[in-house]
């Protein structure tokens, strides 16, 4: 996707436009923006997709930290910041991330994670909170987030699915009842 010009039309048309060649919206747009400032030169793009790994590094860490200061897990916040910060940097530096990271392409691979992963902190961190306001407002971020993670690769619909078992399992003490009644 070759954008010449940074405006309005020129990004909506990267995205949406006659070039745009999926249905993966944000992610064209990152490659025109990418184009625009760096031509062929594939360094921009793989600092851009290191970026986007590091960050959904971070939202992974988050959402670790956040899955094992639950009651049920029963462990305190030190013991589940140091666990969830292991977990999140063995994955940032796992070989089979490679390609991911340096395929060019592959952006909307890690894009898709970043938003997946964010969608699903902003969930649990909604779940926690004991003021519909606040809930709203994660959960707001939650459904944001989810829609970028749409618009980079669709294998980000399966979210509300892995939203429902977690409930079901950490939440919900696994009680078929409650499955029965809300699936």
């Amino acid at each position: 996707v070759r954008m010449t010009r940074l405006d309005a039309d020129a990004l909506m048309g990267a995205a949406f436009g006659k070039y745009s060649t999926t249905n993966r919206p944000l992610s064209n747009l990152t490659f025109a923006v990418n184009y625009y400032f760096h031509g062929y030169d594939p360094i921009g793009y793989r600092l851009v997709n290191v970026v986007l790994h590091v960050l959904t590094g971070f939202f992974l860490f988050l959402f670790f930290r956040e899955t094992l200061s639950l009651p049920v897990v029963g462990l305190g916040r030190t013991e589940a910041t140091a666990l969830s910060f292991g977990a999140a940097m063995l994955w940032l530096v796992h070989p089979v991330n490679t390609q991911s990271v340096s395929y060019v392409v592959q952006r909307m691979n890690v894009m898709a994670a970043l938003f997946y992963i964010a969608a699903f902190w902003c969930y649990l961190r909604g779940r926690r909170k004991r003021d519909i306001r606040h809930r709203v407002g994660w959960w707001t971020a939650g459904a944001a987030s989810w829609l970028l993670a749409l618009g980079s690769k669709e294998n980000a619909a399966v979210l509300p699915f892995f939203i429902l078992l977690y409930e079901w399992f950490f939440f919900q003490d696994l009680r078929r009842d409650w499955i029965r009644n809300n699936v």
